[in-house]
């Protein structure tokens, strides 16, 4: 049994050995790349071909960038003005400045601004007037099919506004 498995081995290699890829410049100058043994181009070069990669079944094929790869270009909004927690009271509280900051925001989508849960587009540089009580603020970029890509944090101001009396 032994000296049949070798003999089936002896036979395997010379396919193995032939498993060569060689590189023949043709007269036009193109090159032909071709497994037959070049007998009568002495000037074929052998091509050194990677190893095959192999991926089991089971393995997971998705890309993880390096920790030193370039800085994420996600999409990023803040809320600088009003802060969080700010009290607006009387007056100020109908001229709220809105400010905000994008990083790699891409000129096809649209800023809004999301008010107590309702969208205002585009964003305005100042909040309407604003009733007494607590207040969500929030900048959405959106694309064209009105999906939110990316979002701020949301903010919560309070407005304080006296009551009046008859």
């Amino acid at each position: 049994m032994l000296s049949l498995s070798l003999f089936s081995s002896i036979l395997w290699l010379p396919a193995i050995a032939e498993d060569q890829i060689y590189r023949v410049k043709q007269a036009d100058g193109t090159y032909l790349y071709t497994r037959d043994i070049p007998r009568n181009h002495p000037e074929a070069e052998p091509v050194d071909l990677p190893d095959p990669l192999i991926i089991k079944a089971n393995e997971n094929l998705e890309w993880q960038p390096e920790a030193s790869s370039a800085p994420s270009l996600k999409p990023k909004l803040s809320v600088s003005s009003p802060s969080t927690g700010g009290t607006y009271q009387n007056e100020a509280a109908d001229a709220i400045g809105l400010t905000w900051q994008s990083e790699n925001i891409p000129s096809n989508l649209k800023i809004q601004l999301s008010l107590d849960g309702k969208i205002i587009s585009p964003a305005p540089g100042t909040l309407p007037s604003l009733a007494r009580g607590t207040h969500q603020i929030q900048i959405q970029a959106v694309n064209s099919a009105g999906n939110v890509v990316t979002s701020s944090d949301s903010i919560e101001i309070y407005v304080h506004r006296p009551s009046k009396r008859n």
